[in-house]
């Protein structure tokens, strides 16, 4: 049994928890193919998304008010590429969906190859932008977390264990998520004064004036997430320094779960990489009504901290020492999607 996992390139948000799921499906002997649908869109389109992509960096003001307005995800794609992509998935039955912008092409595609099973990963506490206004029909709904719970459902957990607390840099990280929204790279320069610290920018940003104390790190701006290598996969962007050499190390994993906390927006990523290294989050301002949602389970749960509040505390890593152990003693008692959904495959392969 095969599974194909259709991402979106609009940021690393959803393509990241992608290829972590691919290979730790592989190890369970499960083989997944990705697909972005950027590789989908018309040049015209994908020069509109640069445009605006500038303009959301240079305002996040603007970037808040175009989050709240209605998405069409289906004008961008260009014909030739969509027929091209449906005859390659001659026979494919089993999906898993990171974007709504996935969903017309999965009813074009099911309504040649007949029914077909469909997980939708729900990456935010309320339904994202691109799912908002969908009919999932029948959809296998997958929630990692949820605004209407307070509560956690779904984990997903790479195979690297949690760095102990006592073994951790006196270091933060900072980001602005796969686009590099918001005020992220003032927080890191204002937290220089009193720590480390590790800033990670897009591949469309600028590098920042920063103190001696804090390093940033960029993704190649030939990189864009549909990109595949000599072997036709996808794979992690390269990191680019601020001297302008690149490393051939993916070093953000190190950074996240070497850390005291990640300064960021409440993006659904930002979530899985807290649960996952076990690393609280210092919450900047959010982009959206759903990366919002999160922020309110986050701090619900004891999981998060938000700027403002850390500040009042004078940046006490104690209060983080606290949230650290919370996670911590959540981690481990979340349902793994990964073996789910491979045990769930292996019962259909054995049904047929």
């Amino acid at each position: 049994m095969s599974v194909t996992i259709l991402t979106a390139g609009s940021g690393l948000g959803v393509y990241l928890p992608g290829l972590m799921i691919q290979q730790q499906l592989a190890a369970l002997g499960v083989t997944a193919d990705i697909e972005v649908v950027g590789s989908l869109y018309t040049d015209s389109a994908l020069l509109e998304r640069k445009r605006m992509l500038g303009a959301f960096q240079h305002n996040f003001e603007l970037a808040q008010l175009a989050a709240k307005m209605p998405v069409c995800p289906a004008s961008p794609l260009c014909a030739d590429a969509l027929g091209r992509l449906l005859e390659r998935w001659r026979g494919k039955k089993q999906f898993m969906v990171w974007s709504g912008f996935w969903l017309a092409v999965l009813v074009q595609h099911e309504a040649r190859e007949g029914p077909i099973q469909v997980d939708l990963c729900r990456i935010d506490a309320i339904a994202s932008a691109s799912f908002k206004g969908t009919d999932v029909g029948k959809k296998n709904e997958i929630w990692l977390w949820r605004k209407d719970k307070m509560a956690l459902e779904h984990a997903i957990l790479g195979a690297r264990p949690p760095t102990a607390w006592s073994q951790r840099k006196h270091q933060l990280v900072s980001h602005g998520g796969g686009w590099s929204l918001g005020n992220f790279a003032v927080a890191a320069a204002l937290l220089a004064q009193y720590s480390e610290v590790e800033l990670l920018l897009g591949n469309t940003s600028e590098m920042p004036d920063l103190p001696a104390t804090a390093r940033a790190w960029r993704i190649s701006s030939d990189w864009q997430p549909w990109h595949l290598d000599a072997y036709g996969q996808h794979q992690l962007p390269p990191m680019i320094d601020a001297a302008g050499v690149q490393h051939p190390v993916w070093r953000r994993d190190e950074l996240l779960a070497n850390s005291l906390a990640i300064v960021c927006k409440p993006g659904g990523c930002s979530l899985i990489d807290s649960l996952n290294f076990v690393t609280p989050l210092v919450l900047l301002p959010a982009f959206s009504e759903a990366e919002a949602a999160n922020a309110e389970v986050w701090l619900a749960l004891g999981f998060a901290i938000s700027m403002a509040d850390w500040q009042l505390s004078r940046y006490d890593p104690k209060l983080l020492q606290k949230l650290h152990d919370n996670l911590l003693a959540k981690r481990g008692k979340q349902n793994c999607y990964v073996s789910d959904l491979a045990k769930r495959l292996a019962l259909q392969t054995q049904a047929h």
